[in-house]
């Protein structure tokens, strides 16, 4: 995560491996509380568009890591696993013994 003042002198959050992730607040703690939520959010829109999880790149000095919770980081992690291998949701639920996912059409 990297944050720089804005013109209002609030900082402004943004994380280089996942753009679409920006919060800010009006200080650093402010920023810090709110950095995990946003970069939980941007990820599920990643699940939502079926992209991609980008994996972390090593923070460098001026940045704070920030880690999401961990049901996110094992939901992540499933999906990821469910996409390198194209299991879907319906494979998923037969492998578990669940009763299979109906498609609407």
């Amino acid at each position: 995560m990297r944050s720089r003042p804005y013109e209002s002198g609030e900082l402004v959050v943004t994380f280089p491996d996942v753009p679409d992730a920006i919060t800010g607040g009006r200080d650093s703690a402010e920023a810090l509380r709110l950095a995990a939520d946003a970069l939980s959010a941007a990820l599920a829109g990643y699940v939502h568009d079926e992209r991609d999880i980008p994996q972390p790149s090593t923070a460098s000095p001026d940045q704070e890591v920030i880690a999401v919770p961990a049901a996110v980081t094992a939901k992540l992690a499933l999906y990821s696993a469910m996409r390198s291998q194209n299991i879907t949701e319906s494979d998923l639920a037969g492998r578990l013994g669940a009763p299979r996912l109906l498609s609407a059409s």
